[in-house]
């Protein structure tokens, strides 16, 4: 099924902020060395055969391995941006359907549709053999990609990805004891899926690119929210990086595109429809990393371990879901050097 047509416009100056988010010393305003990034990396616009739009950045040379990143559920590419190039990568990080100036969604993600368009976006920048990053439901089109493209996909780096709980090795019993956040639950029959549907319908949809939507925290975004327990928690540093919390934010601003976007992407991820390709036919060196406690339990990766061939596990003692993205540029780095990557938060490789 085709997704509708973008209508977003090129970014807007950043919104002024209602109140300083709190952190050491408090931030008060869009980090001016991130706005200095984000003036570096325009996002270009590609249109596909079926005319429906993929927005996309890049940095590094034709030459260089290339890395095809995506970002969480509701949140732009700009969430895995790195503070400078990756030396000898080329990064290219892509709006999936659905987020940024990308093709709004029009029905629930099904990863058959999605991934062809990928690989054509690809073909046009001439990269025929490359690496895929994704982080959280991003993990899900880095895993697919590599299922699907086995000739062409040199390696993947998963990051605190939900899991194949639909998978047809997956026990009933075994997917209620994996899915304790209830993401099966989102296209449940009855008051309770309705309910869950209804709840997602609108959330990380912020049309007005000059507002801020809560920036110090709210219950379903902002710094507060990347900070909880729910949300994964995060390392100390997190409290005084302006960079990093600045980036989350405008991912956040320029993330969904549409009322319903966040909510069809789920649908995809959370549903036996959406995973169109095995993981078990992962050819590639996999390495999934993973938060030690988080709103994506680390018995999801466990399961994508069993599932995938060979793939190693990593595990971030102190990071969290939403900080676990700190660490993009060591992960991409390492990944075309066909390793993991410890970082300065990591237990290492784990049996």
């Amino acid at each position: 099924m085709e997704a509708a047509a973008s209508v977003l416009p090129e970014p807007v100056p950043p919104p002024t902020f209602k109140k300083p988010v709190p952190m050491t010393p408090p931030l008060t305003a869009f980090d001016p060395g991130f706005l200095a990034r984000k003036a570096a990396l325009p996002g270009k616009i590609f249109r596909l055969k079926n005319g429906n739009a993929l927005e996309y950045f890049e940095e590094g040379s034709a030459g260089d391995p290339a890395v095809a990143c995506f970002a969480a559920g509701g949140f732009n590419v700009s969430s895995l941006w790195t503070k400078e190039p990756v030396p000898g990568v080329r990064m290219l990080w892509v709006n999936q359907f659905g987020h940024g100036r990308s093709s709004a969604l029009a029905a629930p993600v099904v990863f058959a549709e999605r991934i062809p368009e990928i690989a054509e976006l690809l073909d046009a920048l001439g990269v025929d053999k490359f690496y895929s990053l994704g982080h959280s439901c991003g993990g899900v089109y880095a895993m697919q990609l590599a299922a699907a493209l086995p000739e062409r996909v040199l390696g993947a780096a998963i990051l605190s990805s939900p899991g194949c709980i639909f998978h047809p090795s997956v026990s009933k019993a075994e997917r209620k004891k994996v899915d304790t956040g209830g993401g099966g639950s989102i296209d449940a029959r009855g008051c309770w899926g309705g309910f869950v549907r209804s709840m997602m319908a609108g959330l990380y949809y912020n049309p007005d690119k000059s507002k801020d939507y809560g920036f110090a925290g709210h219950a379903c975004g902002g710094y507060a929210c990347y900070k909880s327990k729910a949300a994964g928690g995060a390392p100390a540093a997190m409290a005084s990086d302006h960079w990093f919390v600045t980036k989350l934010l405008d991912a956040e601003l320029y993330g969904s595109n549409s009322k319903r976007g966040l909510l069809y992407e789920m649908q995809g991820v959370w549903s036996h429809a959406g995973w169109s390709y095995d993981i078990a036919a992962i050819k590639c060196p996999c390495f999934l990393y993973v938060e030690r406690d988080g709103e994506v339990k680390e018995s999801y990766v466990e399961l994508n371990q069993r599932l995938i061939p060979g793939a190693e596990l990593v595990v971030y003692e102190a990071h969290g879901h939403t900080s676990i993205a700190m660490e993009v540029a060591g992960i991409a780095a390492a990944l075309v050097a066909g390793r993991s990557f410890a970082g300065d938060h990591s237990t290492g490789p784990q049996a």
